[in-house]
């Protein structure tokens, strides 16, 4: 039986996914699932743009072009609550596939509490923050790749 803490490792079975992804590209595989069966109708992504630093969020609707938002982007920061809210008219009518990091978590519940974002449409993947949990301080950027 799972129980509330446990933790679980998995990756990709496919191969392209398992090689572009940070850590086995299990988002990215799990993103494209849920496009492939009508799941969601988007997914709200980040992808790399000029350098490191540089996160653009990116709206995927084709299953195929997931591949391209794989990979961590532990440099780049973006408030993905207010993009939900703001860009996406707070998901009201679109189904949309969400990786939140808790503080991103924390601004969409937020929302969520105060009706600016539809519950029922949201599907938020949850990972880890390079700025703070399990890690030793300064661990997370030997993941960073150089650009």
């Amino acid at each position: 039986m799972v129980q509330i803490g446990d933790k679980f490792y998995s990756n990709a079975v496919n191969h392209m996914i398992a090689e572009k992804g940070e850590s086995g590209g299990s988002l990215t595989a799990l993103y494209k699932f849920l496009l492939e069966e009508c799941i969601v109708d988007a997914v709200l992504a980040v992808k790399s743009g000029a350098d490191i630093y540089d996160a653009v969020p990116v709206l995927i609707d084709n299953p195929e072009d997931v591949v391209e938002s794989a990979g961590a982007l532990h440099c780049g920061t973006l408030n993905l609550a207010v993009i939900l809210e703001k860009y996406l008219g707070g998901a009201f009518d679109i189904k949309i596939a969400v990786t939140t990091k808790p503080c991103d978590a924390m601004a969409i519940n937020e929302l969520i509490k105060r009706g600016r974002i539809a519950r029922k449409n949201i599907i938020m993947l949850g990972i880890n923050c390079g700025g703070g949990g399990e890690f030793a301080p300064g661990s997370h950027y030997k993941n960073v790749r150089k650009p």
